[in-house]
């Protein structure tokens, strides 16, 4: 472990983060796809 700052993000702290941002995505893809069925129906 190096006292200095990291210039780039390793492969495993690369893969979470595209990980999070895929879920999220995923999530936010549902509640609209909910939100519109909702508004179709009422």
């Amino acid at each position: 472990m190096s006292a200095g700052p990291r210039a780039a993000f390793t492969l495993v702290e690369l893969l979470v983060v595209m990980e999070i941002l895929g879920v999220l995505v995923a999530l936010l893809a549902r509640v609209h796809a909910s939100r519109e069925a909702a508004r179709r129906t009422s």
